[in-house]
């Protein structure tokens, strides 16, 4: 640590990969754990000189850090070194696997150390406020049982109105309603969660995942209540986001006799 920021950590208690420590210590191991990873080009922490890295396995003498995820019983958390070493390389290495689809180059990381973070969370929070990826990211670390991802939310929805026996095709654009902490408002997935009358005819295009449209049943008039959910790749808004649809008849016309004197 000192030769990346000219600062000590605190001396560590006896602790091991998997133990559940404080935020501090896991940072301070965690990142020592992760750098070797880089020297020898795999995923594997060895206790001694090998440099073996079995496939979905750990080596006889170390870790496979790729090989663990949030659901392999071990602690979660960043005051585990080990979940503070895989989430620091997954946030770079080029494998796609589970929640871990993103690489990013490692001179990010070396620059947020330059600040001198005493923790993940710290680490965390600067590579948002530099402007760094945060939607691959934060799931990336999310896979190592690290939970940093916030849920998305819709802004209120308009009500939508349409004449009996026609389409409204984009009648709500949910990417200018979506917002996430982590994630762009087109980098979520949108769904109907709920209809209240399905002869609404309400769906949202594809492939784009953007607009709401509706096709109402012919000759129907009517209301109908509809609930939009948006995820993340983490969480969902749960309940959703619901809005009114109304199909109603064209306004009526009256004409006039034409008097002629």
């Amino acid at each position: 640590m000192w030769a990346a920021d000219n600062h000590w950590e605190p001396p560590a208690e006896q602790h091991g990969i998997w133990d559940e420590k404080t935020a501090s210590v896991a940072w301070s191991e965690g990142w020592s754990d992760f750098f070797p990873l880089l020297v020898n080009g795999n995923a594997c922490f060895n206790w001694d000189n090998s440099t073996s890295c079995p496939n979905n396995a750990d080596p006889v003498n170390g870790v496979n850090l790729e090989w663990h995820n949030r659901s392999d019983g071990s602690p979660p958390g960043d005051a585990v070194e080990g979940r503070v070493a895989g989430a620091l390389y997954d946030l770079l290495d080029t494998t796609n696997d589970g929640y871990d689809n993103i690489s990013n180059p490692f001179y990010q990381n070396w620059n947020i150390l330059s600040g001198q973070p005493h923790t993940l969370d710290e680490f965390w929070v600067a590579w948002k406020n530099l402007g760094y990826e945060k939607h691959g990211s934060v799931q990336a670390i999310y896979g190592n049982g690290i939970d940093y991802d916030s849920p998305p939310t819709i802004n209120p929805l308009p009500t939508v109105t349409v004449l009996k026996n026609t389409r409204l095709n984009q009648a709500i654009d949910l990417w200018t309603y979506g917002s996430d902490a982590e994630s762009q408002a087109w980098q979520l997935y949108y769904w109907i969660s709920n209809v209240s009358n399905t002869n609404c005819g309400i769906n949202i295009s594809t492939p784009d995942n953007r607009y709401v449209s509706t096709i109402p049943t012919w000759n129907w008039t009517g209301q109908c209540i509809v609930a939009v959910q948006a995820g993340d790749g983490i969480k969902n808004n749960d309940p959703g986001r619901s809005f009114y649809v109304h199909v109603v008849e064209p306004a009526a016309r009256i004409f006039l006799p034409l008097i002629m004197k």
